[in-house]
């Protein structure tokens, strides 16, 4: 049996039919002669004489294409670049705080070292020693947790590259900062007289 069913009181709602449209355009890769550049209408003449139905809608070099993939990664990079200076600055500031601070604190102290015949090297030592102190109890810290993160990553399909440089870079920054912080903040001691230091901690 064969025919159209009709339900009774329903009314027949307009109904359009539009063929399936494909918005993914084909991309092909040419390759020109060095010095040679090709235009869009250039290229959709020589396309013409092999089959008029393909038509260039947007033509782009190769630089540009790059330039377009990578625009997003570099973006990020920057970013990233200026948060870690910005952390980095930020960082270098409160530790110079915090010595200088502690300094302060010493300077009769240290006023009477150099009295009775420390040279300013010693002084010097001395502070980057007590600074390295504390460093090193945070690099050990630092380095406990990555191996932990180390370990798990190993465990995932997680896929990532280390390089020596790049572990050894975060530590030698950590030292060169820690050595400018500790002698910035009591230059204004070794640099003059222990009878300055004295007297002003009077």
């Amino acid at each position: 049996m064969s025919g159209i069913l009709t339900l009774p009181n329903t009314e027949e709602l307009p109904r359009v039919f539009i063929p399936y449209m494909a918005f993914d355009f084909p991309e092909f890769l040419l390759e020109v002669l060095p010095k040679q550049s090709l235009s869009a209408i250039e290229l959709n003449q020589m396309m013409a004489k092999v089959n008029k139905e393909f038509k260039v809608s947007k033509l782009i070099d190769i630089k540009n294409a790059h330039d377009r993939l990578v625009h997003h990664d570099k973006f990020l990079a920057s970013a990233a670049a200026v948060l870690t200076l910005l952390t980095i600055f930020l960082a270098s500031v409160g530790v110079y705080g915090i010595l200088t601070y502690s300094i302060q604190l010493r300077r009769s102290e240290l006023g009477i070292r150099m009295a009775i015949g420390a040279t300013p090297a010693t002084i010097y030592i001395e502070i980057i020693r007590e600074s390295f102190i504390t460093v090193l109890a945070g690099l050990a810290a630092a380095g406990v947790i990555l191996a932990g993160l180390w370990l798990w990553l190993e465990n995932t399909s997680f896929v990532d590259e280390l390089s020596v440089w790049g572990a050894l870079f975060p530590v030698l920054l950590i030292i060169i900062l820690t050595a400018l912080a500790s002698l910035f903040s009591v230059w204004q001691i070794i640099s003059k007289p222990a009878i300055h230091s004295l007297q002003n901690a009077q």
